[in-house]
């Protein structure tokens, strides 16, 4: 669930029941990743414990479930202990909060932090800091804190987070914000988790973007992303310092520092229940996250080239998609292909694509070459069924969790290839960090679990 900023845009979770520069590596090594046979599926998880208990300081046990709701597909949950900067009691341990690959920051609701006082971010006078952040399918708008944050073994000091809105009404979402579309999200059903914490590819979650222009151009329409707030709620965009911008914890960690590794376990391709599977933090600096012989797909930094941060090149068929990424926070692939039918719009599935039967299984698996900004190149394939199939089989037996679904990408993502959380079952998928050095990132990697 990537920000729709100005360094790339995204798709979001849908809602099951329709809602819906550098890097390392060869500049010529090649590999190839094929989608898991099941033979022994995984033992169903227990989802929503405050439980983060490893055998590793780096790990953190994590779920793939419908979330608090009971009403999402694909949802990626972890527990995240936020204390005020300093303290070791004056803290919430909030479960159920949305690992995101695809976008960088801890935001959370301010009905579960409210107690905690967390000291606001401060503009030069005096003014506190919000933020709109904007994803595909709507805006989040909230005050932006500081907090400590600990996750499993690992802790990050004094990092700021956003506080969403959903129990205060002053200040109002500004114009600037609401330009960007697709309405408010700023309470739990709507966002289906009781947060976001992004782990994705940056440090800030806007970058040198924002500590230079206060609005941007969006479609024609003036947009902002952060605000300068007066104690009377009256709002204007503002610049703001990279440092004060809402960060990934992940970057503040003492060691760990470098990026994660999600490792979710392959299931039955109609659906399943919930999974337990890991986020492990750091990527070459243990022996339980290295990278090994997986190939680099390096793609542009921020300081490099904006328009397209983050983003690789993806041949699917014989069309080239150029804004491609991989995304835990997308509940399906996302990209379009007019070939592929669209489901019913009278059905349970009316969002999403249909190929082959609604009566029976019936996968299509289709080749993909992944080519990154340093020319290596990955062979993969993306393996998709009819969605109506899948919903059916979903309400017969409360199943959350798919490896095949698909939906279309629309006007939103024209050009790009969102290999969402369906691609990470099976795999161990490495997301490096803007400011890792082993190898040099941003950067991607696929591998098989350990």
């Amino acid at each position: 669930m990537r920000l729709v900023n100005f360094l790339a845009v995204v798709g979001a979770a849908l809602v099951l029941n329709g809602c819906g520069g550098g890097g390392g590596g060869s500049s010529s090594s090649t590999a190839a990743t094929t989608t898991p046979v099941v033979s022994t599926p995984p033992a169903p998880a227990t989802c929503g414990s405050a439980s983060t208990s490893t055998t590793a300081v780096n790990v953190a046990s994590i779920c793939v479930s419908s979330g608090p709701t009971g009403a999402i597909a694909n949802l990626v949950l972890v527990t995240v202990t936020v204390c005020a900067p300093g303290s070791t009691t004056n803290c919430a341990t909030i479960p159920n909060v949305q690992v995101d690959t695809g976008s960088s920051g801890l935001r959370l609701f301010h009905s579960q932090v409210s107690s905690l006082g967390l000291p606001p971010q401060l503009v030069g006078n005096g003014d506190t800091y919000y933020e709109c952040a904007g994803f595909a399918d709507g805006v989040v708008w909230g005050s932006v804190g500081t907090a400590d944050i600990s996750i499993s073994g690992e802790k990050a000091s004094a990092v700021p987070v956003e506080v969403i809105l959903d129990d205060v009404t002053t200040p109002a979402v500004p114009t600037d914000c609401t330009n960007q579309g697709g309405g408010s999200e700023n309470t739990p059903s709507a966002i289906g988790a009781n947060g976001i914490v992004g782990v994705g590819l940056f440090v800030q979650d806007c970058g040198v973007a924002c500590s230079q222009a206060s609005t941007f151009t969006d479609n024609g329409a003036t947009v902002a992303q952060y605000y300068d707030c007066t104690a009377l709620g009256v709002c204007t965009p503002q610049v703001i310092t990279t440092n004060q911008q809402v960060a990934n914890p992940v970057a503040s960690f003492p060691v760990d520092n470098n990026g994660v590794v999600l490792q979710i376990p392959a299931i039955p391709d109609t659906g399943y229940s919930s999974v337990a599977a890991n986020l492990v933090f750091g990527i070459n600096t243990r022996t339980n996250n290295q990278l090994g012989s997986n190939t680099v797909i390096a793609v542009p930094d921020v300081s490099t080239s904006a328009s397209n941060a983050g983003e690789f090149t993806v041949l699917y068929k014989s069309t080239t998609f150029s804004q491609s990424f991989i995304d835990s926070g997308s509940s399906a692939y996302f990209f379009n292909d007019s070939t592929i039918p669209a489901c019913p719009q009278s059905s349970n599935a009316k969002y999403y694509l249909c190929p082959g039967s609604a009566s029976a299984l019936s996968l299509i698996t289709t080749p993909i070459t992944i080519t990154a900004s340093n020319n290596a190149t990955v062979a993969s394939e993306v393996q998709v069924a009819n969605a109506q199939f899948l919903f059916n089989q979903a309400t017969a037996a409360t199943l959350f969790a798919f490896d095949d679904l698909l939906a279309p990408a629309g006007s939103v993502l024209p050009q790009a290839f969102d290999l969402g959380l369906p691609f990470f079952f099976g795999k161990s998928i490495y997301t490096g960090l803007e400011s890792s050095t082993t190898p040099a990132g941003p950067f991607f990697a696929i591998g098989a679990l350990p």
